[in-house]
């Protein structure tokens, strides 16, 4: 892996044929009706959605759960 370089391991756990689409699914049709995104982004990114299943999944993975 070059140095900097990110990887999920959500993404070595689940297959998602189409993440930002998962995504956009999840804010719009089965979350609730939460603001998604930093007020200081232009587009609709849901970059806390992104965020929260991020660190939901990596808490959850160290606790062996």
């Amino acid at each position: 892996m070059a140095k900097g370089t990110y990887t999920n391991p959500l993404f070595d756990f689940a297959y998602f044929p189409s993440y930002l689409d998962s995504i956009r699914f999840l804010a719009e049709e089965l979350a609730d009706k939460e603001d998604w995104d930093f007020h200081d982004s232009g587009a609709k990114s849901y970059s806390i959605l992104k965020n929260y299943l991020d660190f939901t999944f990596r808490k959850l993975s160290q606790e062996k759960r």
